[in-house]
C-alpha cells in the first residue's frame, strides 16, 4: 500500500487532501463530517474582526451558473460571511479531540485589512491558544466591503510584514493563502513569502466571473467569483508556475472535484491538495472516493508513495521542454486516417458547420460524408459527434 504522508515543517499529514476554508467547515458539526471523511486536514471558515462588515448574499436574484455547466460555476452561500475570532476558537476546542482521534490536521484561517498589525497578533494568538496546529493568513477573494481586506491588500510588502508580525506572535506553522493567478503577481508573491519566512504556500485558482443581466445593464452580483470545475486548469497553471518559485509547500485549490484531478494538481506541484465547492454539491462522500483513488491510483502505477508524484509535472513548463514537444508532436494532415462509420452516424448535423467545409450531410445516405481535400484533421467533428462515429487516428 502506497505512502500517502506528506508534511509541512515538522506538522505531518496522513495524506495530502484537505478540506478548505468555506461552508463544509463552517460549524463544528460540518468540520467534524469533513475530518471523519479520512482528509488530511481540514481549514476551518475564515474569521475575522470584521465579519459584520461582511454582507451576506444569496443566489436569489439569479443563477448565473446555470449558463454554463450546472451546479460548477456559482457559489453564494450563508457561508461567506466571517467567524468571529472568539467563535473559531471555541470551534477549535470543540473539534480537537475529534481531530486527535482521527489524525487530522486543524488549521485556523484569519483575515485582516492588510496592515492591521494588532489584529494579525491578535487572532493568531487566540488560534494558536486554542490549538490549532497551523495557521492560514487570508490575503485572496474580493471583500469589497472592508477595504485592504483580502486580495484587495495583497502585495509584496505586505504578505511579508504581515508574516514577520504573526511569526513573532506565535510558533505554528503560517501558510499564506492568496488568489492572484498571474505570474506577474506570483512572482511578487513569491519574493514576499519568502522574506517573511512563510512555512508553505496556499494557491487559489480564483478568477472573477460577473454575469451582467442584459435586462437590467447590471451585474448580477458584483465581484461574483467562479469556483469548481471551471477553475481545473487555472489551478493547474497556478501549482505549476509556484512550485518553481518557492522550496516551501504548494497548497493547491480550485477545480479540484475527485481522485483524478488530485493526482493532476499533486504532479503539477502541490503537497497538499484542497477540495471545496464539488463537496457543497455532491457531498462528503466524494472526499472517501478522491482518498481512496488517489491511493488505488498509486498501488497500480506502482508508486511507493505520494511524493514519488510531487512536482512530476513541473520540468514540463520548461520553454525548450514544450518547444520540443510541439516539435516531436507535429502531424501533417496526410498522416492522420480520418472516416465517417456510418452504421452510428444519425446525420444529426452537428458536424455540419465545419468551417474547412471538410465535412457535410450525404443527400442520398443522410449521413454525414467527409471531403478529403478540404478537411484539415483537426478533430472538432470527432468532439461534436455524439455516437462516436467520425474516426480518426495516426495511419
Amino acid at each position: 500500500m502506497a505512502n500517502l504522508a506528506v508534511s509541512i515543517e515538522n506538522l505531518n499529514f496522513k495524506n495530502p487532501i484537505f478540506v478548505s476554508a468555506g461552508d463544509p467547515t463552517l460549524t463544528a458539526k460540518l468540520a467534524i463530517k469533513s475530518i471523519e471523511t479520512g482528509v488530511g486536514a481540514v481549514v476551518l471558515k475564515t474569521c475575522s474582526k470584521h465579519e459584520e462588515e461582511y454582507i451576506v448574499t444569496r443566489a436569489t436574484r439569479g443563477f448565473p451558473d446555470k449558463f454554463v455547466e450546472k451546479g460548477n460555476f456559482m457559489n453564494l452561500s450563508p457561508g461567506i460571511a466571517f467567524k468571529t475570532p472568539q467563535e473559531e476558537a471555541a470551534m477549535i476546542k470543540d473539534i480537537m479531540p475529534i481531530a486527535k482521534k482521527e489524525n487530522c490536521v486543524v488549521i485556523a484561517s484569519i483575515g485582516a485589512p492588510a496592515r492591521a498589525w494588532d489584529e494579525w497578533e491578535e487572532m493568531a494568538k487566540l488560534m494558536e491558544e486554542a490549538g490549532a496546529d497551523a495557521i492560514e493568513i487570508m490575503m485572496c477573494c474580493p471583500v469589497p466591503m472592508v477595504p485592504g481586506l483580502g486580495a484587495e491588500g495583497a502585495t509584496e510588502e505586505n504578505l511579508r510584514d504581515i508574516l514577520k508580525v504573526i511569526k513573532k506572535a506565535v510558533k505554528i506553522p503560517l501558510i499564506m493563502k492568496t488568489s492572484e493567478t498571474h505570474s506577474f503577481f506570483l512572482r511578487q508573491f513569491a519574493r514576499g513569502i519568502k522574506d517573511g519566512g512563510g512555512d508553505a504556500w496556499h494557491v487559489q485558482a480564483h478568477v472573477n466571473t460577473p454575469v451582467v443581466d442584459i435586462d437590467t445593464g447590471e451585474l448580477m452580483c458584483p465581484d461574483v467569483a467562479g469556483w469548481g470545475r471551471p477553475q481545473r486548469g487555472i489551478g493547474v497553471e497556478t501549482a505549476l508556475v509556484t512550485s518553481t518559485l518557492v522550496e516551501i509547500p504548494i497548497l493547491s485549490t480550485g477545480g479540484v472535484y475527485d481522485w483524478r484531478s488530485v493526482v493532476e494538481r499533486l504532479m503539477a506541484g502541490a503537497t497538499l491538495v484542497g477540495i471545496h465547492s464539488e463537496i457543497t454539491y455532491k457531498g462528503f462522500e466524494i472526499l472517501h472516493k478522491a482518498i481512496k483513488g488517489l491511493e488505488d491510483f498509486l498501488d497500480q502505477k506502482g508508486y511507493k508513495g505520494v511524493q514519488d508524484i510531487i512536482g512530476k509535472a513541473v520540468p514540463c513548463i520548461d520553454p525548450e521542454w514544450k518547444k520540443k514537444w510541439f516539435v516531436t508532436h507535429a502531424v501533417p494532415k496526410e498522416k492522420v486516417y480520418i472516416a465517417v462509420d456510418e452504421k452510428k452516424c444519425t446525420g444529426c448535423g452537428l458536424c455540419f458547420n465545419c468551417i474547412f467545409d471538410g465535412i457535410y450531410l450525404d443527400k442520398v445516405t443522410n449521413k454525414a460524408k467527409l471531403d478529403l481535400e478540404k478537411c484539415e484533421r483537426c478533430g472538432r467533428c470527432v468532439s461534436l459527434c455524439p455516437k462516436d462515429a467520425i474516426i480518426m487516428q495516426l495511419k
